[in-house]
């Protein structure tokens, strides 16, 4: 039987579903970010005292809660606790707003922080030498 050209053909075209090591890492890297910030916010909860006095339970104070991350990162590298010398590493004034500021809008530093291996652990929680940096000028400078 000869083929016809012009009759359907039982096969279709399929798209690539291959996904490409860039969609993966990419992928990676917003999950290794979620969890960063998962295990920080327990850091921080679990490190306080659990109630306000009147038997409640406080609200978290973000700036609070990256200080005692950045009291963990000044306790593992008591060499860093000086706040000029942090802030020039990250190209900000030697503010705790300035170094909220940078942890709120500095994602791609954080990234090429975790891309290059510039990671610290903190309690079993791997963050980038940056955010850990930033959060120990807070800790400082509050």
């Amino acid at each position: 039987m000869s083929s016809n050209t012009d009759e359907p053909s039982d096969r279709t075209e399929r798209p690539d579903s291959r996904i490409s090591r860039r969609t993966m890492l990419v992928g990676l890297a917003g999950g290794a970010a979620v969890v960063t910030g998962a295990g920080a916010y327990f850091l921080i909860r679990d490190s306080g005292s659990g109630t306000d006095g009147n038997g409640t339970q406080p609200s978290l104070d973000t700036s609070t809660g990256i200080a005692r991350v950045g009291a963990a990162y000044l306790e593992a590298h008591p060499g860093e606790a000086d706040p000029a010398a942090l802030a020039e590493q990250l190209g900000i004034p030697a503010t705790d707003s300035a170094a909220m500021e940078f942890l709120a809008t500095s994602s791609e530093t954080i990234q090429t922080d975790f891309d290059t291996g510039e990671v610290v652990n903190l309690d079993g929680w791997r963050l980038s030498v940056s955010e850990a940096r930033a959060s120990a000028l807070v800790a400082l400078t509050q």
